[in-house]
This record gives structure tokens, C-alpha cells and sequence, in this order.
């Protein structure tokens, strides 16, 4: 998965960003990159300890997911 995120970046970066060379030190835009969000809660958990411990403010942030299971209360709110 890694790899074909690596090769969107490459493309719409036009070759001068890769995943082994983003800073997050500088970057104002966040990618949570899954293959698949079946309850939602490792999504949630990751990004709730992340956003209250590490996360910069006034970022932009994106999830991104190949695929979801809207089965379960987690995938249905989409706030963290």
C-alpha cells in the first residue's frame, strides 16, 4: 500500500516528494493512510491519542482508506 501511495505522490508531486522523505516537522498536511476501516476503532484510537499528544495545530488532515465497513457506530460519526 505504501508503494502505491508512493507513486501517487511521486506522480503529483511531480517527483519531489516520496513517502522516505516527507518531513513532519514542516508539513501542515496529515495523511492516515489504511488499507481497511472495519469497526473504526483503531482509526479513532489512533488519531485521538495523536491529535491530543503530538499533532500540530491548524493542520489539514486526510483519511484515506482502499475500502470501509459501515457496520459498526465507529465508521458512522465523522467526527474524532
Amino acid at each position: 500500500m505504501l508503494s502505491l501511495f508512493n507513486e501517487i505522490l511521486l506522480e503529483e508531486c511531480h517527483g519531489t516528494v516520496t513517502v522516505d522523505n516527507c518531513s513532519a516537522t514542516e508539513a501542515t498536511t496529515y495523511i492516515y493512510l489504511d488499507d481497511f476501516v472495519f469497526t473504526g476503532f483503531r482509526l479513532k484510537t489512533d488519531l485521538e491519542s495523536w491529535l491530543i499528544k503530538d499533532a500540530p495545530e491548524n493542520i489539514n488532515l486526510y483519511v484515506v482508506a482502499y475500502g470501509s465497513y459501515l457496520g459498526f457506530w465507529n465508521n458512522l460519526d465523522s467526527t474524532c
